[in-house]
């Protein structure tokens, strides 16, 4: 069997690679076109210098925005955000201490229309003599006319007999007799008398409820 003759590819020639050679070059110089057209605007408009010039300036641009905070700018950001965080943590603070105050208010009140309650049931003049406002009993279990109670200052709510309420260890309740007020048509300590009872929660808040007893017997 005879052996089979393998044909050898003929070499390229010099003229078909010169040709292949520039086929490429075209190609690649399209392909540079379209990737940067305006690099080559700008070469033709400005110069090689002026386009290299150019483009540094672009680079420095982005290297300044890329690059991180310096460290004057980190100790104001932490300055800023302390003084942020110090006015939200007084707010907090502050609204926590003031959730508390309608409560305290309530039992203010209703620790003063209780002290009004008991005065407004006394008898206008002292029953022993008639008069309007005698020198006050010693002891508040005596109490038995409305002018008894004036310059009552005490600490700690207490019921008429003057025992200590318990939990209201903490409030303060002042009694005030104002012989001269007016309530309408009336006038004088013969005929009305205002009672300002004052009542100040543990918080340091004040509150006043005022009552008027008039001379009806």
């Amino acid at each position: 069997m005879p052996w089979a003759v393998r044909r050898r590819r003929p070499a390229r020639s010099w003229t078909r690679r010169s040709a292949w050679a520039a086929c490429r070059s075209r190609r690649s110089a399209r392909r540079d076109s379209f990737v940067f057209p305006r690099a080559r605007q700008d070469i033709a408009r400005h110069g090689v210098h002026e386009s290299a010039r150019r483009a540094t300036a672009v680079i420095r641009r982005r290297d300044r925005r890329q690059a991180g905070m310096s460290l004057v700018e980190l100790v104001v950001a932490i300055v800023v955000i302390s003084i942020s965080m110090t006015g939200t943590m007084i707010l907090v603070d502050t609204t926590t201490r003031r959730s508390a105050d309608p409560m305290l208010e309530r039992q203010a009140i209703s620790i003063a229309e209780s002290y009004l309650e008991e005065i407004l049931q006394k008898a206008y003049l002292d029953p022993n003599d008639g008069a309007l406002c005698p020198a006050p009993e010693g002891n508040r279990a005596l109490y038995d006319n409305v002018c008894d109670y004036d310059g009552l200052d005490e600490t700690g709510a207490r019921n008429q007999n003057g025992d200590a309420v318990v939990g209201l260890e903490d409030y303060r309740i002042a009694i005030g007799v104002d012989t001269t007020a007016t309530l309408g048509g009336l006038s004088g300590s013969a005929n009305v008398i205002r009672i300002d009872a004052t009542v100040t929660d543990p918080m340091g808040n004040p509150i006043r409820l005022s009552g008027y007893r008039t001379n009806s017997g």
